[in-house]
């Protein structure tokens, strides 16, 4: 819909999709931080599996 006090018709759809469009990114790395709480843990577990066999190489056990 172009509003009439304009030289150019200004059209109120277009700027809510630029708008939202431009966010879609954003939206996405928030949907992936969902997975951090997972991630923290299996890096936790790694890090203690790591230790483990740098022990086990150094003759600890």
């Amino acid at each position: 819909m172009p509003y009439p006090d304009t030289s150019t018709p200004v059209h109120i759809d277009a700027p809510l999709a630029g708008f939202s469009e431009c966010h879609h990114d954003f939206v996405a790395q928030l949907h992936s931080a969902l997975y951090l709480p997972e991630l923290v843990t299996a890096a936790a577990k790694a890090r203690v599996m790591a230790n483990d066999l740098l022990t086990m190489f150094r003759g600890g056990r």
